[in-house]
């Protein structure tokens, strides 16, 4: 079986859609990697011609996001084979939906988002069916190493005016605080991303954009290295298997009690394996399968 994935293909840093083809490879299936950003920026006419050839060659289509793909292409692609849809989780893209992405919705066989939330949304305003898979972690790139605690806390990600904040009430706390990420450091590879976890006491987890039930790629991303996760998250109730915070005071104190527990490396250690490591592989698995019940496209 052919599967061709669509997507962003960064030779920098391992991207999600390489993830989702080492994931592929697992179940022993043959890739075709296309990255439909490069083809946009360096030969827009030509994917009206690459894309439709790519899809005759394909017994499965996943495409990564997908945004700016014109309408008439995914329409001509979706004549030859079936479609997977897995667009990106992200609030304001539901509320700035561009009419090309509405038209191009219709001609997915099948649409994927890893938070039920916006499942729900994209579904109400495209009146079609979006299924919600949970996302996961590529183990291959994001483990634990040996290596010593260095750092109280830490976090990975944009500096924001919240971020910031968090940041500065930390130190006040005497914590032993370092952040990476723009605007703190340099842009944090991954393998200097599981260094850090691993040098980590406790790994914050700040999500821009937090929604009932949603565990985003970053968070699947400190699990698979085996941190110590404080998130933050009005959703308290929701998050039993997390140490989670809703205001300054609450992050202080579970971190008192965290770094307590690490003094003791058994108790420690059941704190970071309170949830179970999801990899791509589940993920691809799960998509394949509910994919197979929900549509006639995967026999």
């Amino acid at each position: 079986m052919i599967v061709s994935v669509i997507g962003e293909f960064n030779n920098n840093y391992i991207t999600r859609s390489k993830s989702i083809c080492n994931a592929i490879k697992h179940f022993g299936y043959d890739i075709i990697e296309y990255d439909y950003k490069i083809a946009l920026i360096n030969r827009y006419n030509k994917i009206f011609s690459e894309l439709p050839d790519l899809s005759k060659k394909s017994d499965i289509l996943i495409i990564d996001k997908g945004y700016n793909i014109p309408p008439e292409v995914i329409r001509k692609m979706s004549n030859n084979c079936c479609k997977i849809l897995w667009f990106d989780d992200q609030l304001y893209n539901l509320f700035d939906f561009k009419n090309k992405i509405l038209e191009s919705s219709k001609y997915y066989n099948y649409r994927i988002s890893s938070c039920d939330y916006i499942a729900k949304c994209w579904s109400e305003k495209t009146n079609l069916a979006t299924h919600t898979i949970q996302g996961g972690a590529d183990t291959s790139i994001y483990y634990p190493t040996e290596t010593d605690k260095i750092y109280d806390i830490t976090f990975i990600g944009n500096k924001t005016p919240e971020t910031s904040y968090i940041y500065e009430y930390l130190k006040l706390c005497k914590f032993n605080v370092k952040f990476f990420g723009n605007g703190f450091s340099d842009i944090i590879f991954p393998e200097y991303f599981r260094e850090i976890c691993s040098q980590s006491i406790i790994c914050l987890d700040v999500d821009a954009e937090s929604f009932d039930g949603y565990i985003s790629q970053h968070t699947w991303n400190l699990i698979a290295c085996k941190s110590a996760i404080v998130r933050k998250s009005k959703y308290t109730e929701d998050y039993t298997d997390f140490s989670v915070f809703n205001n300054l005071i609450g992050l202080a104190n579970i971190s008192k009690k965290i770094m307590i527990k690490n003094m003791v490396k058994r108790e420690y250690n059941k704190l970071v394996s309170k949830i179970s490591i999801r990899t791509w592989v589940d993920v691809i698995k799960d998509i394949l399968n509910s994919a197979k019940e929900n549509t006639k496209c995967l026999v």
